[in-house]
This record gives structure tokens, C-alpha cells and sequence, in this order.
């Protein structure tokens, strides 16, 4: 009979998915990096009419790019199958990256060669639109659910976003060159946004047992000093000193590098412990989801 609960009994406990590891976060880091990069970038020539550290900016990030998505070759064994991946563009989140990335490393590249505001407005959108499909393929990985919520996609663009902004930030330290304070700011206020919502993610209510284990790793001490107190408070304070002092002078410079060089550990580390740690696979149960439309009468 139908007692009112939903209880179900595990016949396989929640295990921790081995088929993404280092070669996948090192592919999510770097790409987020590159990519932010190169949006950074286009900002800031728009801004000043021209792009310091040119080369760094337009070839460095689709280089990054094209560095995580090489490193996935070592975790799929055949490479030269990758092909493949641009045959499913309608129904794979890969394949939308896979095609993003096709389209942005090139033109950036040709951006650099032959700058023309046609080729950087393609280009920044595929870079855009190549983290949101980053975004977008654990969230569609089912069988984990700590990564089946609405934050994750957001999480990596702002993430993609905070990185590259930090990238940028130890470019301007060590060669010299000034970024405007609107740039500034705007970077400090996605450090605040990936916090956020890193911050609501794990203060979620999991909705299985899988969830609730991820969350309970996330929740330690040792996760939350790494991802929110190295990777994103230190670099926040640091920076915003460094921005209202001015960040090429002196002792506000040594500032700017390491809370840039911070931004890119929390980013790093932040999706690592998403991938590697919170990877649960959900549990198979048995037992009552909903109960029966009729239930049996009782005696009083």
C-alpha cells in the first residue's frame, strides 16, 4: 500500500564517473582562458582604438584553445577520430565546441594578420558561443547529477570570462600597458558573478544521494579555501586595490599579478573539483516514484 513516501532502496550506490579527468578540465581551463582572452581583448581595443600586446592577445587565446582541445586527443586514444564530432552538430554540445572552435582559432588568427572589424565581431561571438557549448556539455550529462543544474552553463561562461580577465591582467603587469578603468571594474564584477554563483550552487538542496555527496566534498574546508578564498577573495581584495590605486604603479602591480595569477587557479581548480570530485554518478534504485492514482480504501 501506499504510505505517502517516495522511498527507494539503492541497488547500486552513487560511484564517481572515470571517463572525463585531467585531460578534460585542462581542456575546459584552457579554453574558458583563450577564449575570455580574446573577448578581453576586443573590448579593449574598441576602447583605446588600438590592442597592446597584440600578438599575446589574438594568438595567444585561440592557441590556448586549441591546447585544451588537444589534450583530449590523450584521453580518447584516436585522435584522428575527432572528425566525427562536426557530423552531430544538431544534437552534441562537443560538436557545437568542436565547430566553435573550428571557426574562432582561425579568425582570430586572421585578426591579427589582417585586423578588420568583421573578422573580430565573428570571431568574439564564436569565442562566446565556445563557452556556452563548454558549459553545456557536462550540463547535459545526466547521469551526474550534480552537474544536471541550470548553474553550471552560467558557471563556465563566467568563469571563462573571470580567467581570461585574469589572463589579461598579468599580460597589462608585465608588459606595461594600462587597462582602461570601465575594463577594470567589469572584470572585478565577473569575479563577483562566478562566486555567486558558485556560491548558490552549493547551497543547493541535492536532489539525490549522488548530489549530496558532491555537495558535501565541495562544502569541505579545503574545497572552499582553494576555489573561494584563493580563487576568488584573495584576487577580488587585490585587485580592487590595485584598480583604485592604480595597477602599473609599484606595489599595486605586484598586486594586479597575483590576484590575476589567482583568478587563473580558482577557474582551474573550481572546475576541477567540479569534474573530478562532485562526478557522481547517480544511484540505480528500485522502489515507489509516484503514487497509484487509486488508492485502496480503508476501514476506519
Amino acid at each position: 500500500m501506499w504510505n505517502g513516501t517516495r522511498t527507494r532502496t539503492e541497488i547500486i550506490p552513487p560511484k564517481k564517473q572515470t571517463v572525463w579527468r585531467w585531460p578534460a578540465v585542462i581542456n575546459f581551463s584552457l579554453g574558458g582562458m583563450g577564449a575570455g582572452l580574446y573577448l578581453w581583448g576586443l573590448l579593449l581595443s574598441w576602447l583605446q582604438g588600438d590592442l597592446p600586446s597584440a600578438f599575446a592577445i589574438k594568438v595567444g587565446g585561440p592557441l590556448l584553445v586549441a591546447l585544451g582541445l588537444a589534450s583530449l586527443s590523450h584521453e580518447a586514444g584516436r585522435p584522428l577520430r575527432g572528425i566525427h564530432l562536426w557530423r552531430h552538430v544538431r544534437s552534441s554540445w562537443m560538436s557545437r565546441e568542436a565547430v566553435a572552435a573550428g571557426i574562432f582559432i582561425p579568425l582570430a588568427v586572421l585578426d591579427w594578420l589582417f585586423p578588420h572589424p568583421a573578422l573580430q565581431v565573428v570571431a568574439g561571438l564564436a569565442a562566446l558561443f565556445f563557452m556556452v557549448a563548454q558549459g553545456f556539455i557536462p550540463y547535459r550529462g545526466r547521469g551526474v547529477t550534480a552537474w544536471y543544474v541550470p548553474h553550471v552553463p552560467v558557471m563556465f561562461a563566467t568563469s571563462g570570462l573571470m580567467t581570461g580577465f585574469g589572463l589579461l591582467v598579468l599580460l597589462a603587469a608585465f608588459t606595461g600597458f594600462s587597462v582602461p578603468p570601465a575594463l577594470w571594474w567589469l572584470g572585478v564584477l565577473f569575479i563577483l558573478a562566478n562566486a555567486g554563483v558558485w556560491w548558490h550552487y552549493l547551497n543547493q538542496e541535492p536532489s539525490d544521494t549522488a548530489f549530496q555527496r558532491a555537495l558535501e566534498i565541495l562544502r569541505q574546508p579545503v574545497a572552499m579555501i582553494w576555489v573561494m578564498g584563493i580563487g576568488h577573495a584573495l584576487p577580488f581584495v587585490f585587485l580592487v586595490v590595485a584598480g583604485a590605486t592604480g595597477p602599473t604603479e609599484g606595489a599595486a602591480r605586484l598586486l594586479a599579478l597575483v590576484g590575476g595569477a589567482a583568478l587563473l587557479v580558482g577557474g582551474t581548480l573550481q572546475k576541477a573539483y567540479l569534474i573530478l570530485e562532485a562526478g557522481y554518478l547517480r544511484a540505480i534504485t528500485f522502489g515507489p516514484v509516484h503514487p497509484p492514482r487509486h488508492s485502496p480504501a480503508t476501514t476506519p
